[in-house]
C-alpha cells in the first residue's frame, strides 16, 4: 500500500486472458465465494514487481495458465471497506490484455474455487462487477479492430494486422 493525499492505495493488477477457439475469442474466468462470484484474475503488486509483472504470476496462481501481455487495457478505481483495518481503501487495478500460452487449470490459489473458459459474450455476463465487464468490453473492442486470429500459426496465437 502506498499513501497518496492520506488515502491508503492497494495497487493491484490482473488480465483478461484470451484464446482463440473456433473461429472467436474466450475468456478465462475465476470463481469464487463458492462459485458464486466470477472475476478476472487479479492481486496485489507485491514487492518490486511491476503491475505487468503482477498480471503474469495472478494469471498463473488463479487460472493455472501462463498468459503474455499484448498491451494495457484499463486503470480500474474504486473504494471498499478493510474489516482487518477498520478503514477504508482505494484499490487501484492495472489490467491486461494477455494471451493464454500453456498449463492447464491445476491446483489453483486457495481464494480460487474454479477457473473457466467462457465465450467473450458470455463472460461479460457472468461477471459479477460492473467494472470487470467494462474492461472486458474493450478488451473485445480491442481484439475486433488490432488482432486477428492467424491459423497458419502452429500455436493458434493471435496476431496484429
Amino acid at each position: 500500500m502506498i499513501d497518496s493525499n492520506d488515502e491508503p492505495i492497494l495497487v493491484s493488477a490482473g488480465g483478461v486472458v484470451v484464446r482463440e477457439k473456433e473461429g472467436d475469442f474466450e475468456v478465462c474466468l475465476i470463481a469464487k465465494q463458492e462459485g458464486r462470484n466470477w472475476a478476472l484474475p487479479r492481486g496485489r503488486v507485491e514487492g518490486m514487481e511491476t503491475p505487468e509483472e503482477t498480471a503474469v504470476r495472478e494469471v498463473r496462481e488463479e487460472t493455472g495458465f501462463q498468459a503474455k501481455v499484448l498491451e494495457k487495457l484499463d486503470e480500474v478505481h474504486f473504494h471498499f471497506y478493510s474489516r482487518d483495518d477498520d478503514m477504508l481503501i482505494h484499490r487501484m487495478v492495472h489490467f491486461y490484455l494477455m494471451r493464454a500460452e500453456g498449463g492447464a487449470p491445476a491446483p489453483l490459489d486457495e481464494e480460487v474455487d474454479a477457473a473457466k473458459w467462457y465465450p467473450i459474450k458470455a463472460a461479460i455476463h457472468a461477471l459479477k462487477y460492473e467494472n470487470e465487464k467494462e474492461v472486458v468490453r474493450k478488451a473485445r473492442q480491442i481484439l475486433k479492430k488490432k488482432y486477428r486470429i492467424n491459423s497458419e500459426k502452429q500455436d493458434g496465437g493471435l496476431a496484429t494486422h
